[in-house]
């Protein structure tokens, strides 16, 4: 008959063993930091090119429910005025334009407002003519943009897939592109 045998020592790894173990994690850990730190700022940037789509498309979708312009700006120094020469890294402003003047009268025709981002070296608005855009943007009550413009985010932390396009047709139509390896001017 079998019987079991009695245990005579503790299974445990030997100190050649854990050292072993030890440095193939830190091995793997070596490699796998610098892919995670990329992959989180890859992800903020997208992020932060999708809070810009969002907006851009709550303005068109303002403009054509109220049937009045709506428009989009460069945050000024506080959440009710736009200011041409300000940073879209700053922020941005959504309003109702609703005395078609193509400035945001002050609450109540606020809509959204973002605050500063964060990691971005260039933030860029241009016109077809690839010429900066100083004025607010604009969605008119067809949906339609009142300029075909682009938006330009970039970032230097990151050595591909560094930059995102946003490009908005004057029928309103919005797309986003990834580049490679831009150069944030």
């Amino acid at each position: 008959m079998n019987t079991p045998r009695a245990r005579t020592g503790q299974a445990a790894f030997t100190i050649i063993e854990l050292m072993i173990a030890i440095t193939v994690l830190g091995i793997l850990l070596a490699l796998a930091a610098p892919n995670m730190r990329d992959f989180i700022l890859r992800n903020r940037l997208t992020a932060q090119t999708n809070d810009m789509v969002t907006a851009l498309q709550f303005a068109r979708s303002e403009a054509i429910k109220r049937g009045v312009p709506v428009g989009v700006c460069a945050r000024g120094v506080d959440d009710e005025t736009c200011d041409a020469t300000a940073d879209w890294r700053d922020g941005w402003i959504v309003w109702v334009d609703d005395d078609v003047d193509n400035l945001p009268d002050g609450l109540p025709n606020v809509l959204k407002v973002q605050t500063a981002l964060e990691g971005l070296d260039a933030f860029a608005v241009t016109d077809a003519d690839d010429a900066d855009q100083t004025a607010p943007l604009r969605f008119l009550s067809n949906g339609g943009a009142g300029a075909a413009f682009a938006m330009r985010l970039c970032t230097t932390e990151l050595t591909t897939e560094n930059e995102r396009t946003i490009t908005v047709s004057i029928s309103g139509q919005m797309q986003t592109v990834k580049g490679l390896n831009a150069t944030c001017a």
